[in-house]
């Protein structure tokens, strides 16, 4: 079975040929390297290195929208607003803006202050804040509303570094954000620092709230705690990271956790006892990315040998195994937010939308 993917035109979607182009949309994006979706699910963003940004429509696979948002420079950073059909991008450019994905395109306004490129830029679940971090070392908080500057939080001393972590807690009270020398949460109710950590070796990509807002999944040194926000109390310590952490993940009720390593498996934690679940093998190289799918029953993993792996939380068994990104690193995966779809992006610029129904009947997923 053959998949035709036109690498010649980016931002161009094109299809599978035969029965695997029912199922699964091939999207070329050259060098896509951020995919984002809306809380609805109704559309996904990715950014690419060659500076465009490209809006799809979830269910269909097709292209809403393609655009250059920062003058030609690479587009960094991507989040959706989540009460409505806003946009957020930041750039090498130094520049946050905004955009309005309502019928036509248009540019709500740009947010200036950093002096450096842009490394991240998240909104708040409540919609009411934006947060960006830079290359400059600061993190800059603003009103979601008016677009007026709030704060700029500045890190000093030895553990001043660029900014690559800005996240909130999904209600919204909390911001953690971090470089590779610390990490620091912020009361976004009282506008006041909270906790500020040194962890040499910080990992960002490790770090993640759960979906109650009150325990912290964070690397401090060598070890991944599970820490009380409020508290700061250490819950638990999970695992030794000289084996290499990808990724880590709280699943949307809150009852399990998920971190993925170089050796090729993914680790399940039962989140209230820190008891170890499961083992997920069968990756044959580290792995990139790992996600719980929105009902909390499977677990999609991406891997350096160039697969994609869809597994029942259940049991830990293998549902599907997937290898349409022949040849590449498959460096990203993330459901949709309905739960209706799985998307993966590898390292030559290719995005797959795969349809769950397609995967797994409708009934069995109830299961």
């Amino acid at each position: 079975m053959t998949c035709l993917v036109d690498h010649l035109h980016k931002g161009e979607a094109s299809f599978c040929t035969q029965k695997l182009g029912e199922h699964f949309p091939v999207l070329s994006q050259r060098e896509a390297f951020k995919v984002t979706s809306q809380t609805d699910g109704k559309w996904v963003a990715t950014a690419t290195y060659d500076s465009t940004v490209i809006l799809w429509d979830a269910a269909e696979g097709t292209t809403v929208h393609q655009w250059t948002p920062h003058d030609y420079t690479t587009v960094t950073s991507l989040a959706f607003c989540p009460d409505g059909p806003f946009l957020l991008s930041g750039g090498n450019d130094s520049k946050v803006k905004i955009w309005d994905l309502a019928e036509d395109l248009r540019e709500v306004t740009t947010l200036e202050g950093h002096t450096s490129h842009i490394t991240c830029c998240v909104w708040s679940p409540r919609g009411d804040v934006i947060a960006s971090g830079s290359f400059d070392g600061t993190i800059r908080l603003w009103n979601a509303r008016t677009f007026h500057k709030l704060y700029v939080l500045k890190q000093s001393g030895l553990e001043a570094d660029y900014i690559d972590l800005a996240m909130f807690s999904p209600d919204g009270r909390w911001l953690v954000f971090g470089s590779t020398r610390s990490y620091h949460v912020w009361n976004v109710d009282s506008s006041m620092l909270h906790k500020s950590v040194l962890a040499s070796g910080f990992h960002a990509h490790i770090t993640v709230f759960d979906s109650s807002s009150t325990r912290l999944l964070v690397p401090e040194g060598d070890v991944v705690k599970l820490v009380d926000v409020e508290t700061g109390e250490e819950l638990a310590v999970l695992r030794d990271l000289k084996s290499g952490g990808r990724g880590a993940a709280f699943s949307p009720d809150g009852t399990l956790m998920l971190m993925a390593f170089d050796n090729g498996t993914i680790k399940l934690w039962d989140a209230n006892t820190s008891v170890e679940l499961f083992s997920l093998e069968g990756h044959r190289k580290p792995i990139q990315g790992a996600s719980f799918s929105p009902c909390g029953k499977y677990v999609a993993s991406a891997s350096d040998d160039g697969t994609v792996r869809l597994w029942r939380t259940r049991d830990g068994s293998c549902e599907a195994t997937f290898s349409e990104h022949q040849g590449t690193v498959v460096l990203h995966v993330t459901f949709s937010p309905d739960g209706e779809t799985l998307w993966s992006r590898d390292s030559d610029g290719t995005i797959i939308m795969r349809r769950m129904r397609d995967i797994i009947p409708t009934d069995e997923q109830a299961l």
